[in-house]
């Protein structure tokens, strides 16, 4: 069956509205980024400080107060993940 470009935007939209209607099917929303920033102690040229570390990459970055920051610190030594009593 042949239908116009403006016809079939329409049946789409309707089959949208019917699928929400009966089955309660909306799309799913956009995923969130995962952050994998944890606590940890590290060591910066001799110093020990708790900053933020991706557990995945292993990268640690400077920290804001209780923030993260995307400033990522190069040379440094990874002692532990933090525990709650650290924080």
């Amino acid at each position: 069956m042949w239908v116009s470009k403006e016809e079939k935007k329409y049946m789409e939209e309707y089959a949208a509205q019917q699928e929400k209607y009966l089955f309660g099917i909306e799309p799913s929303p956009e995923p969130k980024p995962i952050c994998n920033k944890k606590w940890a102690w590290i060591e910066v040229d001799g110093e020990r400080q708790m900053q933020w570390v991706d557990n995945v990459t292993m990268k640690a970055y400077k920290r804001d107060g209780y923030e993260t920051t995307d400033v990522e610190i190069p040379n440094y030594k990874f002692e532990r993940w933090c525990r709650p009593m650290d924080l």
